[in-house]
């Protein structure tokens, strides 16, 4: 049960972040009962699929992990988007970015592209957090 409830957490996080940082899905509210259900769907993947990876012995770390994870989460959103009303894709503007003198202009992404923008940051920062809080010694 502590293990569902960190997933939920980690999961529930990263939807967050990811929804402010590209806001590629939009619901009726700010935390309503579409946006629950949507990261119940993301933590029952990372909870039960990605324990069928090890079994199979599909890549979980490193970039190969990261690329599945982003697979998955999008194909969970995807699933999402048709099954949970007031829950959709849209498109959006990734605003530019600049550091140090390297400029990175402003994107406009499609709902194909804001999906798939959408998924990797909900894997790295799900990642990240799993990496920060790993208690396997």
């Amino acid at each position: 049960m502590k293990a569902f409830i960190r997933t939920y957490f980690f999961s529930f996080f990263s939807a967050f972040a990811t929804q402010i940082l590209v806001s590629g899905f939009e619901h009726t509210g700010f935390i309503d009962s579409p946006f629950i259900i949507f990261v119940l769907g993301l933590s029952l993947t990372e909870f039960f699929i990605f324990p069928l990876l090890r079994i199979l012995a599909l890549p979980r770390k490193g970039l190969g992990g990261l690329l599945m994870r982003a697979v998955l989460s999008g194909l969970v959103m995807y699933i999402c988007t048709a099954i949970i009303a007031g829950f959709s894709v849209t498109s959006t503007v990734l605003p530019g970015i600049r550091i140090i003198d390297i400029v990175l202009p402003a994107k406009e992404l499609n709902p194909a592209m804001s999906l798939g923008a959408s998924a990797l940051t909900y894997s790295i920062v799900f990642g990240l957090l799993g990496w920060l809080c790993d208690n396997t010694r």
